[in-house]
């Protein structure tokens, strides 16, 4: 086996692949023993590590997808239990934006363990260069980030707020209550963006890009992070699309700068679009 084969198998384990195909085949949620059985592989996995030299590089990444997989299934736990069920149901969307942005620290912090030893440069903890030279896809030239940062965070931000008003059919009229709410929209905004370029990016691309290069690593995680937004906002195929591309160019800006800033900066003005009108969608609904 390959390193970036096992790579490959690894992250489409780890991934949201095996809920999207159970709730397609079966039509409900996949059973939380399906995250054991998958957290059994990865294990499998990282103890091959030990026994065959050739895969040795990749064992910091596989250790990752095990703290991955590991906090996923502490999170579904949160989510199973019954007064946080309803406590979400009462307030649909500020609970529930609550709870998300807060249960995935445990993922972090699962991820987080599996780093100990490692510094933050290795990490893409820093702000980086933040006008390093990004290479222009099919060409020789290049662009700062402090050019190409703006660009994408206009380009994303009104792809996603078209994508949502076709999604969710807003009542602008509530914009007045989105503008109250704003500073909670900030907060769990900031948060939810460091929260996943952490769990999708930081760790993943930092384990992985010493092993099989910058360029496969960036593929491995996008494909992880667009996989894991089939029901997530925006959803389906679409947003596993969109999200996949914005992962491409998020992870470059880390690659390429050494740093956190750019791609927390992108998913944090995102995450205020989509939280907005996640309270005007569902303005006509609450009380």
């Amino acid at each position: 086996m390959s390193l970036l084969t096992v790579a490959w198998f690894a992250i489409l384990v780890v991934s949201n692949l095996t809920t999207i195909i159970w709730r397609l085949v079966f039509h409900q949620n996949a059973p939380l023993w399906s995250l054991g059985v998958r957290i059994g592989i990865l294990t499998g996995l990282f103890v091959l590590t030990m026994t065959v030299s050739d895969l040795r590089p990749l064992r910091g990444y596989l250790l990752a997808t095990i703290g991955l997989a590991v906090g996923l299934f502490l999170t579904d736990l949160v989510y199973l239990h019954g007064a946080v069920r309803a406590w979400i149901d009462a307030a649909p969307w500020r609970n529930a934006v609550i709870v998300s942005s807060t249960v995935k620290l445990i993922t972090v912090a699962a991820m987080g363990i599996t780093v100990i030893g490692m510094n933050r440069q290795s990490l893409y903890l820093a702000i980086g260069r933040l006008d390093a030279l990004s290479r222009v896809p099919f060409s020789q030239g290049t662009v700062p980030w402090t050019t190409l940062g703006i660009i994408l965070t206009v380009i994303f931000g009104a792809s996603v707020a078209i994508f949502m008003t076709a999604a969710l059919r807003p009542d602008f009229q509530q914009f007045q209550r989105a503008a109250a709410l704003l500073p909670l929209i900030v907060f769990f905004a900031a948060l939810n963006a460091f929260n996943e370029e952490f769990i999708f990016r930081s760790v993943l691309l930092g384990r992985l890009a010493p092993a099989v290069g910058g360029e496969q690593a960036l593929w491995i995680t996008s494909v992880n992070f667009g996989l894991g937004h089939w029901f997530g906002n925006p959803r389906g195929p679409i947003g596993v699309v969109m999200a996949t591309v914005a992962g491409l160019f998020w992870g470059k800006s880390m690659l390429e700068t050494g740093g956190f800033f750019w791609a927390w900066l992108i998913h944090f003005i995102q995450d205020v679009v989509i939280f907005s009108f996640l309270i005007m969608g569902t303005a006509k609904s609450s009380p």
